[in-house]
């Protein structure tokens, strides 16, 4: 297929449904087979089960200079410096070939998934084996889609975790990472706004128990009022008390009290 039909394949599936992917593939400057692996990646991916058609992006596949690549990397997805496209895919054009698992590396990052394991793990993408994505590989980027992207730590709910994990990130550069929500490639201010739309404070996901009443004991229950005691005597504990320490009594004024004779001195 050539670039035209590719681009006007692109923009039929484009008018025939509200969310589709438009993928456009300039094989200038290298082999024209470009074409054909960029859509045997496509099929691989479909194939394992991800849903290719709901992907909302314009993603544009070119070669790129040997030089700004480097010798080892087969691939590059990058966000792109043009309003209308979302990424870019540059291709080596001496390396690609030699690596078939490149280019279903880079599809499958340009389709939404984030780099991990399987056909998503970047040092298989540069080998020479054969990489095919399987079913997991589909469905980590199902899940990615369907969640919310403030959801940064995707347990369905956008939270003060979230915040923390976004501030973490701030600064950083990649595709698809998390705290990118805006998708261009940077985390950074226009983020932050974002994160500020969709967070709030959540509910309490229940109320405060109370305390449970008390149950008034039953009459059988209540324990005895201790009276006053009973001594041998009969006498009660008050009485013996009262006994045992007698009040002390004044001198009566009628008792004679007795007193020491002051002796006089003679007189001289």
């Amino acid at each position: 297929m050539t670039y035209g039909r590719m681009a006007l394949a692109s923009l039929l599936l484009l008018a025939a449904t509200t969310r589709a992917l438009t993928l456009d593939v300039d094989p200038t400057g290298g082999s024209l087979v470009l074409e054909e692996r960029v859509a045997a990646a496509v099929a691989a991916w479909r194939a394992a089960g991800l849903d290719v058609e709901a992907v909302e992006r314009t993603v544009r596949v070119r070669y790129g200079e040997p030089s700004l690549l480097g010798p080892d990397v087969p691939v590059l997805v990058a966000s792109s410096d043009d309003p209308a496209v979302d990424l870019d895919v540059f291709v080596h054009p001496e390396l690609f070939e030699d690596a078939p698992g490149a280019l279903v590396y880079a599809i499958g990052i340009a389709l939404g998934g984030e780099r991990g394991e399987g056909a998503l793990d970047p040092r298989r993408a540069a080998g020479a084996d054969a990489v095919l994505p399987s079913a997991a590989d589909a469905a980590a980027i199902e899940a990615t889609r369907l969640l919310d992207p403030a959801d940064l730590n995707r347990d369905g709910v956008v939270d003060f975790e979230d915040l923390l994990l976004l501030a973490l990130r701030m600064g950083e550069r990649g595709v698809n990472i998390p705290g990118d929500l805006d998708g261009d490639g940077v985390v950074g201010a226009t983020d932050v706004a974002l994160m500020r739309e969709r967070y709030t404070f959540a509910p309490l996901q229940r109320t405060p128990l109370e305390a449970p009443a008390a149950a008034p004991p039953a009459p059988g229950d209540l324990p005895a009022v201790p009276g006053p005691l009973e001594s041998s005597d009969g006498a009660t504990d008050d009485e013996a008390t009262d006994a045992e320490d007698p009040v002390d009594e004044q001198p009566d004024d009628d008792q004679p009290i007795d007193e020491e004779p002051i002796e006089e001195e003679p007189a001289d």
